[in-house]
């Protein structure tokens, strides 16, 4: 649904407050922008334009995010009331479901260290030891010295190495 010509397209301090107010309470953009009377590509340019309305919006996306968690909770009581019903729960069952899935998906995506799956790998050697052995400062101190030998003993590249003579000049 497209915005009628000549509407309002202008920031307005208030215009912005009731955008960001619906997006806290759970509205997409795009909805708060079409209740506003603007698209959500004048939306975005306000966003980019008014420092404050930027920051705004932002704060309502965070505030958003609790209530679309909420959401989620909500739905799961609804699903075991639904699964009571004989007669259409099965269905109203599986709209439930699919809204609780497409929630936890969007919660991933948005905010994935906090929602989304945690996986963590820990690698040890046998009963939990390191795998690689500890050092001590002597056999640090003996490695070291080694390389910078074997360092001393390899000719630069492109240098001349057992006897050969640089045609170069």
């Amino acid at each position: 649904m497209g915005r009628k010509r000549g509407g309002q397209s202008r920031y307005t301090v208030a215009a912005g407050e009731r955008i960001c107010a619906a997006i806290a309470e759970g509205a997409s953009l795009r909805k708060a922008a079409e209740a506003e009377g603007i698209g959500i590509a004048t939306a975005l340019r306000w966003a980019q334009a008014w420092p404050g309305f930027a920051e705004q919006y932002a704060r309502a996306c965070e505030l958003r995010l609790a209530v679309l968690e909420d959401k989620v909770l909500t739905l799961c009581e609804l699903g075991h009331e639904v699964a009571r019903d004989e007669e259409c729960g099965h269905t109203r069952l599986q709209a439930v479901k699919l809204e609780i899935d497409t929630l936890k998906w969007l919660l991933c995506k948005l905010v994935p260290k906090r929602f989304g799956d945690r996986t963590q790998m820990e690698i040890t050697g046998k009963d939990g030891a390191d795998l690689l052995p500890k050092h001590t400062a002597e056999e640090d101190a003996a490695f070291l010295a080694a390389l910078a030998a074997a360092q001393a003993a390899t000719p630069p590249p492109g240098g001349a190495c057992d006897g050969e003579v640089d045609s170069r000049g």
